[in-house]
């Protein structure tokens, strides 16, 4: 079998990941979380970097979107509560996921900082009547989800 290029191989990923979008988009998370770490493996999986994102859900947990909100360093980003707060409250999301990855590809287990932060999260959230359904770490091919941990 031949080896692809960079090029052909990018071309190929971004396919895919098109294909996913499109499938989680159509699907409810609460159908089919597999399909949006499935999702979120292949959206994250080039970024050399943290960042962290929201998947706003309306009342039934339909999916309205997807939200890139921070952009942080190789091992960390900075969240701020009050900035996803503003963004549930314009989207008039009912519930949320969050997602962030760790690229160094080694362990999807959260940090101190990634369960301090997602409670806050839930707290600041639960005030303006949004759930915080789930929060996903991915690292490679690795995942952590706190709801399947109990953490949510």
């Amino acid at each position: 079998m031949a080896k692809l290029s960079y090029e052909q191989e990018e071309k190929i990923l971004k396919a895919a990941f098109q294909i996913m979008e499109r499938r989680v988009e159509r699907d409810s998370y609460v159908k089919t979380p597999k399909t949006v770490i499935q999702y979120l493996q292949i959206k994250l999986t080039n970024i050399d970097h943290e960042t962290f994102g929201v998947i706003y859900l309306d009342q039934a947990h339909g999916i309205m979107g997807f939200e890139e909100l921070f952009n942080g360093t190789v091992n960390c980003s900075s969240v701020y509560p009050r900035t996803v707060a503003q963004q549930v409250l314009k989207k008039n999301a009912a519930a949320v996921v969050f997602y962030h990855q760790h690229p160094s590809g080694c362990s999807a287990e959260p940090s101190k900082q990634d369960l301090d932060i997602t409670n806050r999260l839930k707290d600041v959230l639960k005030m303006v009547d949004c759930r915080v359904l789930d929060h996903f770490i991915v690292s490679g091919t690795k995942h952590y989800s706190f709801k399947e941990q109990g953490l949510l």
